[in-house]
C-alpha cells in the first residue's frame, strides 16, 4: 500500500501549484508559436482545457484516497485516459501544421501533404487506441498497464513510420 510519500502540505499545495505552472507553460508556449494563430479553435481548447481537467482528477484522487475512500488508481485512470486518446484522436485530422501541436517530425513540418496525411490516419489510430485503453478496465491491473503502455507505444510508433514511410517515397520519386 502506498503511504506517507508525501506531506499534506505538498498534497494540497504543491501537486496543484505544479500542474498550474505546467498550465501557465502550455498556454505560454501555445500563444508564443505564430503557427497556432490559424489553428483550429477546438484543438486549441483542447490543450488549454486538458491539464486542468487532469490536475482536478489528480487531486480528487489523492483527497479520495486521503479520506480512506477504497479505489483502485489504475482502473479510474484508464478511462479519461482513453476518452483523451479519442477525443485527441477526433480533432488530431483538422491539426494545422505547428511546432506546438501535433506530430512534429522533421518530414511532417516540412511537407504539409505529409502533415495532413500523418494526422488523418493517426487520428484514427488514436481513437481506437482511445476505446482499447478504455477496455482494457476489463482486464487484471497487472495487464490493464501493460495494454497501455503497449497501444500507447504503437499509437505513437506507427503514425512515426507511416509519416516517414511518406518522406521516403516522395523523396525516392524526385518530389
Amino acid at each position: 500500500q502506498a503511504d506517507g510519500f508525501a506531506s499534506v502540505p505538498t498534497a494540497v499545495f504543491l501537486m496543484p501549484a505544479i500542474m498550474l505552472l505546467t498550465h501557465l507553460f502550455c498556454i505560454l508556449v501555445c500563444f508564443l508559436d505564430p503557427g497556432n494563430r490559424n489553428q483550429n479553435k477546438k484543438i486549441l481548447h483542447i490543450v488549454l482545457w486538458t491539464v486542468p481537467v487532469i490536475c482536478n482528477l489528480s487531486c480528487c484522487g489523492i483527497y479520495a484516497l486521503a479520506l480512506g475512500v477504497e479505489f483502485s488508481p489504475v482502473f479510474w485512470t484508464m478511462v479519461p485516459m482513453g476518452l483523451l486518446f479519442a477525443f485527441i484522436g477526433n480533432y488530431m485530422p483538422k491539426c494545422k501544421q505547428s511546432y506546438t501541436m501535433g506530430i512534429k517530425l522533421p518530414w511532417t513540418l516540412n511537407d504539409e501533404e505529409n502533415w495532413n496525411k500523418t494526422h488523418r490516419m493517426a487520428g484514427k489510430l488514436w481513437v481506437i487506441t482511445g476505446f482499447l485503453v478504455m477496455l482494457c478496465i476489463l482486464a487484471p491491473t497487472s495487464v490493464m498497464v501493460a495494454i497501455f503502455i503497449i497501444t500507447l507505444f504503437v499509437a505513437v510508433m506507427i503514425p512515426t513510420a507511416y509519416s516517414y514511410l511518406l518522406y521516403r517515397n516522395k523523396r525516392k520519386n524526385g518530389e
